[in-house]
């Protein structure tokens, strides 16, 4: 049906022929598979976003895991220092109040007189010294002249062989 083309649109009737639909190869490698709703949940789950975000919380409960482990071990190792530290506390006061007994001026006094055999100072036995005067320079006496020269040879010999000794 050929119809004129100086018509209009509102009057073709080629839209309403039927058409023919190509046939599709049957002989060819085609096939058809059906997926369940389940595989295609399974297949968009299973994305490497969703991957990524699995594996970062399996790190952090892992991490957790192990902070926690650490702490209980140091946990353990602090009490064991506290038990130790203890001891060593009450370690310290007994030998304090041990050596407290034993070192007390009246027992110092007693082993002195004792097994040493002194005795306490009479004030007449007591010298002070005054360090406020004047400083003042006091020589020996001298020996004699034959002993003098034997005096300064001997120290000129123990003079050299500090030098030697230094160097």
């Amino acid at each position: 049906m050929a119809y004129a083309s100086n018509t209009s649109s509102a009057y073709d009737l080629t839209a309403f022929e039927e058409r023919a639909v190509p046939k599709k190869n049957t002989k060819g490698n085609l096939k058809i598979v059906k997926t369940s709703r389940r595989q295609h949940f399974l297949a968009t789950l299973v994305t490497p976003k969703s991957f990524c975000l699995f594996m970062m919380v399996v790190l952090s409960v892992c991490y957790m895991v192990y902070n926690y482990a650490m702490l209980t071990e140091l946990n353990n190792s602090i009490s064991r220092y506290e038990t130790e530290l203890k001891n060593l506390n009450s370690n310290h006061v007994k030998m304090q109040s041990q050596a407290g007994s034993s070192m007390s001026a009246r027992t110092i006094a007693q082993y002195a007189e004792n097994e040493l055999g002194l005795k306490l100072m009479d004030k007449y036995q007591t010298e002070y010294i005054y360090l406020y005067q004047e400083d003042r320079i006091e020589l020996a006496q001298e020996p004699p002249g034959e002993a003098r020269v034997n005096q300064s040879v001997r120290s000129a010999i123990d003079s050299f062989k500090e030098y030697l000794s230094i160097r």
